[in-house]
């Protein structure tokens, strides 16, 4: 990924995650009939990214509504569906926890959308978290799915 792409990255992003319940499989939806979801909502939050020092990595903020924030950084990742560049994120922070102060640790897989620099659209980065160390909504290695839009 090139540092110009990382410029193109630095702003402000919404976050968007669910939480994926694979005990509760959901068979397709017949066309016609309400649609179904075994996804749920997991967080929302703002993301303030900007380029590091060094111009090979974004650092920044992610803010929830409750207040909690997370230290995020962006790495280049290989190339994960094709053509769309791809990125690994980090986020880590801390959190009131039954017993005191808790660390939160994410770790989240993602590519940019492939057409977003061709149709002028706001770009929008798609994958896949996982939380890597305590999270108030399940167990170390809970999954998800993630978004981030302009």
């Amino acid at each position: 990924m090139s540092s110009s792409l990382f410029a193109d990255l630095a702003g402000k992003w919404r976050h968007t995650s669910f939480l994926l319940d694979p005990d509760s499989l959901i068979p397709a939806t017949p066309p016609g009939a309400a649609k179904q979801s075994m996804a749920e909502l997991w967080a929302t939050g703002a993301l303030d990214l900007e380029v590091s020092a060094g111009g090979d990595t974004l650092t920044g903020q992610l803010t929830f509504p409750n207040r909690i924030q997370l230290a995020v950084t962006v790495r280049e990742a290989p190339d994960l569906f094709g053509d769309a560049p791809g990125v690994l994120i980090e986020g880590s922070g801390t959190a009131p926890g039954p017993a005191g102060s808790v660390t939160l640790l994410y770790h989240l897989a993602g590519a940019l959308s492939p057409d977003w620099r061709k149709s002028g659209s706001p770009p929008v980065i798609v994958g896949a978290i996982r939380a890597a160390g305590f999270d108030p909504r399940g167990p170390i290695g809970t999954v998800g799915a993630f978004m981030l839009v302009r």
